[in-house]
């Protein structure tokens, strides 16, 4: 359902032909969407639709493997768009993001050097306590590159990686931050609470969704200040 500025009713959009699982929309309409695919030999793929739900073109297909992985750490697809409708993906097994332009054209990647951090003991214990793999299911020895969430993208172009370094105090991650030609320019801790919720960009402010101490979901606006 979509509304203008003013809260008014615009369209509804019924989603009847496409998976839902994750999916954004591009300014023509379109939709790009991450979603399982098959029975007997699950995979993920990462496909555009158009405005019309009819496919248009697939970006990557990827088998989880989920038997032999804990699903938390196997590998999946975050990707997004900018506002010139270009698609930025990633699988977070590799750190490696690609830019395909509208027409699914490959036009940009980049590359970046990691440390690879390791899934202390007790870390382990904790994973195993809140959801405890099934059998046959590994908890491997070091975490993925790239933390599965959408990859976010601010109204001046720049990209937000999320990864699993963790900030020395508090509950965040360090958000790897390239600026639209692929250089990296800054690493930046965001709340962990910020992960499972839409954060926007907007006239150098961060709107967020979160609880106060009362559990109400509430929106924040935080002044982002940039200095490189």
């Amino acid at each position: 359902v979509f509304y203008n500025l003013l809260g008014e009713f615009l369209i509804e959009v019924r989603l009847t032909k496409i998976p839902t699982s994750l999916l954004t929309m591009d300014s023509n309409g379109d939709f790009i969407c991450s979603y399982p695919k098959g029975i007997q030999q699950l995979k993920v793929v990462l496909e555009k639709f158009s405005s019309e739900q009819k496919p248009v073109f697939s970006l990557v297909e990827i088998e989880p493997d989920y038997s032999n992985v804990y699903s938390r750490f196997a590998p999946g697809i975050v990707f997004s768009v900018t506002k010139e409708n270009n698609i930025i993906w990633a699988v977070t097994n590799k750190y490696e993001l690609n830019i395909n332009d509208s027409e699914g054209k490959l036009t940009r990647r980049i590359l970046k050097d990691y440390d690879s951090i390791e899934i202390t003991e007790e870390e382990k214990k904790n994973i195993i306590k809140n959801a405890a793999p099934r059998p046959g299911q590994k908890i491997p020895k070091n975490y993925p590159p790239l933390l599965p969430i959408f990859i976010s993208i601010d109204e001046k172009g720049r990209i937000f990686v999320g990864t699993y370094a963790k900030a020395e105090e508090g509950n965040g991650y360090y958000f790897d931050v390239f600026n639209l030609e692929g250089k990296y320019i800054a690493k930046v801790c965001l709340n962990s609470l910020l992960l499972r919720t839409s954060i926007i960009w907007k006239k150098e402010k961060l709107y967020t969704i979160e609880e106060d101490e009362e559990g109400y979901q509430v929106i924040k606006r935080y002044k982002v200040t940039w200095k490189y």
